[in-house]
């Protein structure tokens, strides 16, 4: 099934830092369950650590919410300060993504379903102000 795509893109967007920051090979035993042992095998014959972690992050899209949240989890646990706040972050910038997800963004406007009430700027100029009132969308 793979991971839905706010834990995807929150992925992506560390993906530098989950690259750079931390190494995987050191999480690997920790990582059992989130991964197999025969990928924790295969992952550890990466001499690289950014190509390991990369690889363990491609790994991760593949893999259930549970298992993204699991890893969150064990980042925030660590030892370092470093890799703790960017446990931290990632959980963050996931949830950010979660709860904004469904919510349309002021450029889809035009596509909000009729009789959809649009929460108009107070300091919005005369003539949106009469556009709005002419909807019947004023608020």
């Amino acid at each position: 099934m793979g991971l839905k795509s706010e834990y995807r893109q929150a992925l992506e967007e560390f993906r530098i830092r989950l690259c750079s920051d931390f190494k995987v090979r050191h999480m690997l035993p920790d990582l059992i369950g989130i991964i197999t042992h025969d990928e924790s095998d295969d992952l550890n014959r990466i001499p690289q650590n950014k190509a390991l972690n990369s690889e363990f992050i491609k790994i991760l899209m593949t893999r259930a919410d549970q298992d993204f949240e699991r890893f969150c989890q064990l980042l925030t646990e660590s030892d370092s300060t470093a890799v703790r706040e960017l446990g931290e972050d990632l959980k963050k910038a996931a949830r950010i993504r979660t709860s904004n997800a469904g919510i349309p963004s002021n450029s889809n406007r035009d596509q909000l379903p009729f009789g959809e009430i649009i929460p108009l700027d107070p300091n919005a100029s005369d003539p949106q102000r009469n556009a709005a009132e002419d909807q019947g969308k004023l608020i």
